[in-house]
């Protein structure tokens, strides 16, 4: 937790993946698009705005994938780590955003252990960006996030709560798990969840089915502070800068300190 790894081996990323066991995609279902209407293109908020699909590509070009992210810089995004498993790649791996043709290259990868990574990427900038304020849910507060389940698109919102029944782990209260009663379908992984500030309370990891109950398990995130600045100014056209430690000391100090690791030229 608390490093971006650039383009050198992917060993240590699918390591933090493969002992993420229990994360699971999500579970596909048909979604109701009537109940799920989009509004129009006037009324879209900055965190619609904001929210991506991303297709994952394997070497052919073809579209492996599919989850939603969240644009937290020019060159960032956001979304859930088991998005990007070892059967679509990692580092290196081409995706789209959106329907644009261009193919996005991941670059630099952050992970927090939470089924939560930035990517770096190589591409377009993106101009509607959201600044992460990393905050817990608060049981029974209402919450949303916009999604691309099954590939509806533009995004929809999804609005729901967060649920009240007492979790006893207390493993469960120490990285800050949380349930959501929220609809979600296959697609919606890495959809940032919001409170009614529009604070990221956490992103959709997966379904739990709870005596036929369907709720959604997130995570609060678990970020460094340094390296949510590194992905609000990023610029891969300087990426060797960017991914030096050297280079680390003219951002805005942090209680919190990260560390990176650089790619083998």
């Amino acid at each position: 937790m608390g490093f971006f790894k650039a383009v050198a081996s992917t060993t240590g990323v699918i390591a933090t993946l493969a002992a993420a066991f229990f994360v699971y995609q999500i579970v596909t279902s048909e979604p109701n698009l009537e109940k799920h209407i989009n509004p129009p293109v006037a009324s879209m908020t900055l965190e619609q705005k904001a929210s991506h699909m991303i297709s994952y590509l394997d070497d052919d070009g073809k579209e492996t994938a599919l989850c939603t992210g969240t644009a937290i810089g020019p060159h960032a995004i956001l979304t859930a780590a088991h998005c990007n498993d070892g059967a679509h790649g990692d580092i290196n791996t081409q995706i789209k955003i959106d329907y644009s043709d261009h193919h996005y290259k991941i670059i630099a990868v952050n992970n927090d252990d939470r089924d939560h990574e930035i990517y770096l990427l190589s591409g377009p900038a993106f101009k509607n960006i959201v600044t992460p304020i990393e905050t817990a849910p608060v049981a029974g507060d209402t919450v949303h996030f916009y999604g691309f389940g099954e590939g509806v698109y533009p995004s929809s919102i999804r609005i729901g709560r967060v649920y009240v029944k007492e979790d006893p782990s207390d493993v469960d209260a120490d990285v800050q798990f949380f349930i959501y009663d929220l609809p979600a379908y296959h697609g919606d992984s890495g959809s940032a969840v919001y409170n009614n500030k529009n604070e990221i309370v956490g992103l959709i990891s997966y379904s739990l089915d709870w005596y036929g109950d369907s709720k959604e398990g997130s995570y609060a995130l678990n970020f460094d502070a340094k390296d949510l600045e590194i992905a609000e100014h990023f610029d891969p056209t300087k990426k060797e800068l960017w991914l030096s430690p050297l280079t680390l000391s003219p951002l805005p100090s942090s209680s919190v300190s990260g560390s990176v690791s650089t790619a083998t030229p």
